[in-house]
């Protein structure tokens, strides 16, 4: 939307046995995220207020919900329910396989890994309107214990 890069940084948090989400905006703006299975939190510190938005209530939501618990959690093999593999290598590229909700929205998605696979280091969807996602991943931690306070979305306060 914007006619330029924007460039926001963050921590981001995944706990997939908990099917939880959150992400916590630092720059330009402080704002914070908390998906999980049946509610997207928010809070950005304009307003200090935190809203809470059913997913079951809410079909672009709950597609939201399950597509970034698919790819963080790196579940391929569910991801090709959706997508198609045009490309087996680093990266591995996808597109949305006809009549898929992503196929509305989504022209491919990539995924750079770390050299020794073990990790996503990049991911750049390419929308429909044109627009480009890229989410770079920097000091991630595999697996290690989240701490509560992270799935808070006033996080920022």
């Amino acid at each position: 939307s914007f006619g330029f890069p924007l460039v926001i940084t963050g921590v981001m948090c995944a706990d997939h046995a908990k099917n939880l989400f959150a992400w916590h905006v630092k720059s330009p703006m402080v704002y914070s995220c908390i998906i999980s299975a049946d509610k997207l939190t928010q809070w950005d510190s304009d307003t200090g207020k935190t809203v809470e938005v059913s997913v079951s209530r809410n079909p672009a939501l709950k597609l939201l919900s399950e597509t970034l618990s698919t790819l963080f959690a790196g579940n391929f093999p569910k991801l090709l329910t959706s997508f198609e593999v045009i490309k087996e290598a680093n990266p591995l590229e996808l597109v949305p396989r006809s009549g898929s909700a992503a196929a509305g929205f989504i022209s491919g998605i990539a995924f750079k890994f770390t050299d020794d696979l073990s990790q996503i280091k990049e991911i750049t969807m390419n929308e429909k309107s044109g627009d480009v996602t890229r989410i770079s991943f920097s000091n991630s931690h595999l697996n290690a214990p989240i701490e509560n306070f992270w799935w808070k979305a006033e996080q920022g306060k």
